[in-house]
């Protein structure tokens, strides 16, 4: 998986106008390319979104569910959530993602994520003891 600047054309393309629909929504969102994902976060909240750039004009959003919420939305004919196995590390974060060739579909995947996985983003208080 190449980072965003060595990535498809296309793939960049869907990166980009993916963060800008959700700028419609989180106005403050802000975008971190790493070596092989663009991450999602605002301010003073955990990342909610990782976007893996795929070798075939595609990217592929990774992003944070809880899965009986989640399971209602499966059913939907344009695309399909991808719920892990491995619920472990990273995985159990991240257990949901849609692979993405359409421009078109990234409004709809957008108010998925807005509603699922960022309000999943709040940082938990440590306790002090």
């Amino acid at each position: 998986m190449p980072h965003h600047d060595l990535a498809s054309r296309g793939s960049q393309e869907l990166c980009l106008f993916f963060f800008k629909e959700l700028q419609k929504y989180l106005s403050n969102v802000g975008r971190k390319e790493n070596k092989i994902s663009c991450v999602t976060f605002t301010p003073n909240r955990n990342q909610f979104v990782n976007v893996y750039h795929r070798q075939d004009d595609c990217i592929r959003i990774y992003f944070r569910g809880i899965i009986h919420k989640i399971r209602g939305l499966k059913t939907r004919p344009r695309f399909k959530i991808i719920t892990k196995i491995d619920g472990s590390g990273w995985n159990k974060q991240y257990p949901h993602y849609i692979e993405v060739k359409k421009k078109e579909l990234i409004p709809e995947i957008v108010k998925i994520v807005c509603n699922h996985a960022y309000p999943l983003s709040v940082k938990k208080k440590r306790s002090l003891k």
